[in-house]
């Protein structure tokens, strides 16, 4: 990137180096947007990073797992911004540490940009990463940028996944 193409979190996957199925470690705790896109994003430090350069590895611990399922239609005006803040305040300080959270689109209604900016923010939940599994909506927003092809295979829930939390947010109760 060169100054002026804009903020890494939208640019990168606008020119199609995150992709759904990727793992992607980043230097920076905003690295979680990536699960936006289908890609588990996680912010692991400029040292860590570094050892994975050299490397070729990146170690983690497997998180303890949340599941957030979006229901109901939005209110007019309400942004993600006004759902992942709601969210914080329900969750409160360090419910979600740790934990790799993944959010479902029960009527896939969540623009990219507003998945875009809850991932993100799972940076101040304390969040290990934040994640929408891909759906039609994550693919259309790829085929209608044209950026690379979509090889990587797609992250989706197996069977007999287990959360630690499984709660079920009403969209419609979210002011802006």
């Amino acid at each position: 990137a060169t100054p002026g193409d804009g903020i890494f979190h939208f640019y990168f996957p606008e020119q199609g180096l995150v992709r759904p199925g990727m793992v992607i470690p980043g230097a920076d705790s905003h690295s979680r947007a990536y699960g936006a896109y289908g890609a588990i994003g996680i912010g692991v430090g400029s040292t860590t990073l570094g050892f994975g350069w050299s490397t070729g590895y990146v170690y983690m611990t497997v998180p303890r797992a949340r599941r957030v399922a979006f229901t109901g239609g939005l209110r007019p005006w309400v942004s993600g911004k006004d759902i992942v803040l709601e969210l914080l305040r329900r969750w409160g300080a360090k419910q979600s540490q740790g934990m790799s959270v993944e959010f479902v689109d029960v009527q896939q209604q969540l623009p990219i940009a507003f998945r875009n900016t809850i991932c993100n923010m799972m940076a101040e939940a304390e969040s290990f990463n934040g994640i929408f599994a891909p759906d039609a909506l994550t693919l259309d927003w790829f085929r209608a940028k044209g950026t690379g092809d979509l090889s990587c295979p797609p992250l989706s829930p197996g069977a007999d996944a287990r959360y630690e939390i499984d709660e079920t947010f009403a969209l419609g109760e979210v002011r802006p």
